[in-house]
């Protein structure tokens, strides 16, 4: 397919941000389709966005987009879904330490179709922690984060051999407290890995 408008590059300033102002949303309309179910590009039926949720898509009523802001498709373009990266990491090594980029990466996974990241593990934790919380918020584009948090282990930067099961239990407990969904073990012993599981 030529001429592609990935979903998430071209509407996340709509959907994240414009459109949370807006009460009638953001209807997409013209062009085509990617539906990923039939394995097939279809016209774009309309596709109705609210306060950064996708309302429906197709069978638009005047009282659906009454008020909305509309984008239109050019006919040669395709509006893909997002795709989800399940391994995207965040980290580099910059000016000779390693660190999780937050500043570019997040629109760079946009700009390649990615609207949700998981990264397993990261890196920075709490860096990555306030990256999450601007994209949640609208202030900065990117894809949604679904976050490990810190590595587990020895790729952990200050991970001491020595910590104490409660210890462990308690760090975990805290980055749960705060959003983790996951856990990325990455080197911890085998003292250590039932504890974390």
């Amino acid at each position: 397919m030529r001429n592609l408008i990935i979903a998430a590059a071209a509407l996340w300033g709509l959907a994240a941000g414009a459109a949370a102002q807006e009460t009638g949303g953001v209807l997409v309309r013209g062009g085509w389709l990617f539906d990923g179910v039939q394995d097939q590009r279809v016209r774009n039926p309309g596709i109705l966005v609210r306060g950064g949720v996708i309302i429906r898509i197709g069978s638009l009523s005047s009282s659906d987009t009454a008020g909305a802001r509309v984008v239109e498709v050019a006919e040669g373009e395709t509006i893909l879904p997002g795709l989800i990266d399940v391994h995207g990491h965040h980290s580099m090594n910059l000016v000779g330490r390693r660190r999780d980029e937050t500043g570019h990466y997040s629109v760079v996974y946009l700009a390649n179709g990615v609207t949700s990241n998981f990264p397993a593990g990261d890196y920075n934790p709490d860096e990555m922690f306030a990256l999450k919380q601007r994209i949640d918020a609208g202030l900065q584009p990117g894809a949604r984060i679904f976050s490990a948090e810190p590595y587990y282990g020895s790729a952990r930067p200050g991970w001491s051999h020595d910590i104490s099961a409660d210890s462990l239990r308690k760090d975990i407990d805290y980055w749960v407290s705060r959003g983790m969904r996951s856990i990325k073990a990455k080197g911890p012993s085998k003292t250590h890995l039932p504890v974390i599981i």
